[in-house]
């Protein structure tokens, strides 16, 4: 294979990582006010912070990128919690994580000779076992560290029945009252902060929160440029235009569509990425998507007669949202009125609506509010841009 196709697809694998959270400093764009709230957070003496949101927003290459600016002074702990967790055991990985400097002295038989000190790194792990972890235990050893700050990422996969969020709150308030120069950012799933932790009144002036919406189509653009200058390629605008629109604010796929295009037009020995190459991204996006995204897209979309499940579905991907991504039925009206070519009602889709938050139709919605004021939203909301996609690539085949 050619030597400069091989050096591109090398460098294409460090810039657009679809499978991977982002872990390089330079390959991160966008999240600029949220960066500045969580680094004032961690400015402020007895404070934390909370990252929320939904799935697939960032927030871990966020964390991660955290992380990496704030390690050159300080040591930085970062764990990914999961669902066979304890209150014990995290704390256990977290102090994994840590360490302190201790000095061994050892003098040689002999008066002229020189005692001879090694320093050692001993990780804070080997000095405890489950069974110490305590609130008192774990402020003893903070104090020797100064001012570490330690990232709980994947925070909502923890097992209520297993974990004890109740005491994590605690500890949380027991550190800011004492260890002021300790910080912990929680890092998780969710639309508010209750559903994440337990809380108690005299915790909510010690924790700041930052919510992570979807990317604005300026952030998934600098995304898209990124790669650019290091790989020696040039994005048409129209292929910008079009991946800042199929990707409906979720990086996970900028990163998937560029990465494929990418690749294609070095195949290609084109020095631009142009609709071609585009065309072949999304088909490898989909086929590669998660497969609870296509099984829940062919449930939902099921048919054996004529329906507009399809349509009702797809105005649902692009109909313009809150913030949380939840919108109302009649917001819909427009959308569909121009995707059948008809007036289209409100009464003429709620019952597609309904069936989409079923288990018939996938449960592939979620429904809150009312009866007259029902708010929908995606339960996994990366099916916005999946279906997107797959509108796209159907639109393609039928040109």
């Amino acid at each position: 294979m050619d030597q400069e196709i091989i050096r591109k697809l090398g460098v294409l694998s460090e810039v657009y990582t679809p499978a991977y959270p982002i872990e390089i400093k330079e390959l991160f764009s966008g999240r600029d006010s949220q960066f500045r709230n969580v680094f004032s957070f961690i400015g402020q003496k007895g404070y934390h912070c909370l990252i929320f949101g939904d799935r697939g927003v960032g927030k871990t290459s966020f964390s991660n990128i955290v992380k990496v600016v704030c390690e050159s002074d300080r040591q930085v702990a970062k764990i990914s919690c999961n669902s066979d967790d304890t209150y014990e055991s995290m704390w256990i990985n977290v102090l994994s994580k840590l360490s302190i400097k201790h000095e061994e002295v050892k003098q040689d038989i002999g008066f002229n000779t020189e005692p001879e000190k090694t320093e050692n790194v001993i990780l804070l792990s080997n000095l405890v076992s489950g069974e110490d972890i305590t609130i008192p235990k774990l402020l003893s050893i903070f104090q020797h560290l100064g001012n570490p700050i330690i990232i709980l990422d994947e925070f909502d996969r923890l097992d209520p029945d297993r974990f004890n969020k109740r005491l994590l709150t605690d500890t949380i308030k027991a550190i800011s009252d004492n260890l002021p120069d300790v910080t912990i950012i929680i890092v998780g799933v969710s639309e508010d902060v209750g559903s994440l932790i337990l809380e108690h009144e005299s915790i909510e002036r010690n924790i700041g929160q930052i919510h992570m919406p979807a990317m604005s189509p300026l952030e998934i653009e600098a995304i898209i440029k990124k790669g650019e200058q290091p790989l020696g390629l040039k994005f048409s605008q129209d292929v910008v235009n079009k991946i800042i629109e199929l990707s409906s604010g979720y990086p996970h796929f900028t990163h998937a569509l560029c990465y494929y295009a990418a690749t294609s037009a070095i195949y290609d020995r084109s020095d631009t990425i142009d609709a071609v190459h585009l065309s072949i991204a999304i088909r490898q996006t989909i086929d590669n998507a998660h497969e609870s995204l296509r099984n829940s897209y062919r449930i939902a979309t099921l048919a054996t007669k004529q329906n507009i499940f399809s349509e009702v579905l797809y105005a649902a991907s692009i109909v313009q949202t809150d913030e949380y991504g939840y919108f109302q039925a009649n917001d819909l009206e427009p959308i569909l009125s121009e995707i059948l070519g008809k007036d289209t009602k409100v009464n003429n889709f709620t019952f597609h609506l309904g069936k989409f938050c079923i288990a018939e139709r996938g449960e592939i919605l979620r429904v809150t509010g009312s009866k007259n004021r029902h708010r929908y939203k995606f339960k996994n909301p990366l099916m916005r841009a999946f279906i997107r996609l797959k509108i796209e690539a159907q639109s393609s085949v039928t040109q």
